[in-house]
């Protein structure tokens, strides 16, 4: 009986998982793009509430 392993377990399900294509390198940048757009806009929305006076 073979001992257990986890660098070689780790090894065999990271081959079948780039096999399978589940690393979407350039779908990640999309995400990472979208995400940073959405900060972007929050923040300036944020500037904008700061700035406006609050009614009397």
């Amino acid at each position: 009986m073979q001992g257990y392993n986890p660098k070689e377990i780790e090894q065999r399900i990271y081959q079948i998982c780039k096999q399978r294509g589940y690393f979407e390198i350039t779908g990640n940048q999309k995400t990472q793009k979208q995400k940073t757009t959405t900060h972007s806009i929050n923040t300036q929305n944020l500037k904008h509430k700061a700035q406006t006076p609050k009614p009397t």
